[in-house]
Parts: C-alpha cells; structure tokens; sequence
C-alpha cells in the first residue's frame, strides 16, 4: 500500500473522525472509501464527457424530436 500525506482542514478532520468512530472504521479506512467513490464519480463524468464530445466532433447529434421526447420524459 502507498501513504499519500495530504492536509484538511481542521472541520474535515473532526468530520471524519466523527463519522469514522460512528461507522466503527479507522479514519484511514473511511478516507479510502471517501476517496475512491469520489474517484470512481469523476472518471465516469469524465468518460461521458469525452464520449459526447467525441459524438459531437463526429456530428453525431439528437433529432428535436428526440429531444422533445426526453424532456417529456422528465418533466411528466
């Protein structure tokens, strides 16, 4: 395992520790967890993006028609 020293703020230590005695779990555990599911949310942000602009690039886009359809889809 590799150690990364970061610094946080006081607020956001006491969260963690708070949390971490709360869940029963180290504070390192929990800041792994923290971290990874941040990890894990921004590469797939990231991979959607490059997608779409890869579509657009390649002039891939919705019909108005397709449009219309899913903002029906959301809005009913």
């Amino acid at each position: 395992m590799s150690e990364t020293v970061i610094g946080i703020s006081n607020q956001l230590a006491f969260r963690l520790q708070s949390i971490a005695h709360k869940s029963n779990v180290s504070v390192e555990a929990l800041a792994e967890r923290a971290i990874d599911f941040y990890l894990e949310t921004e590469e797939w942000q990231i991979a959607e993006i490059e997608c779409g602009l890869s579509d657009a690039q390649a002039g891939q886009f919705i019909t108005d028609e397709e449009t219309m359809a899913l903002f029906r889809q959301y809005t009913s």
